[in-house]
């Protein structure tokens, strides 16, 4: 299920959020400005209970990837260095059409922003 949480991004955020240490998820959505992040897999090997793969189905650039365990979406600092919001009607627009033209201009920006 997915759903909309504030998340501190303060230290130890990881383990309160995802029950460990966490690695990237394939590379950042650029259209939402945002990086996936899950549990690492050696995280995993060390739990009592085994965590049955995600079944969501993932957009691009991230359909290709899989997860054992929740996904979460931690939004990137914008050119101020804030860190940009996500809500949950944003990821489900882009999941439903992620080549939609706002989304599209939205990589354009920022890949200009980052030459």
């Amino acid at each position: 299920t997915a759903a909309e949480k504030d998340v501190t991004l303060s230290e130890g955020w990881e383990t309160r959020e995802l029950g460990g240490t966490i690695m990237e998820l394939g590379e950042a959505i650029l259209a939402l400005n945002c990086q996936a992040y899950v549990l690492d897999p050696e995280e995993i090997e060390d739990q009592e209970e085994e965590l049955a793969v995600n079944q969501h189905t993932l957009p691009q650039p991230i359909d290709d990837e899989e997860a054992q365990g929740d996904i979460l979406l931690v939004p990137l600092r914008n050119n101020d260095g804030v860190p940009e919001s996500l809500s949950l009607g944003d990821w489900r627009e882009y999941c439903e059409n992620p080549k939609a033209p706002k989304f599209q201009e939205a990589i354009k920006r920022r890949m200009q922003d980052a030459q």
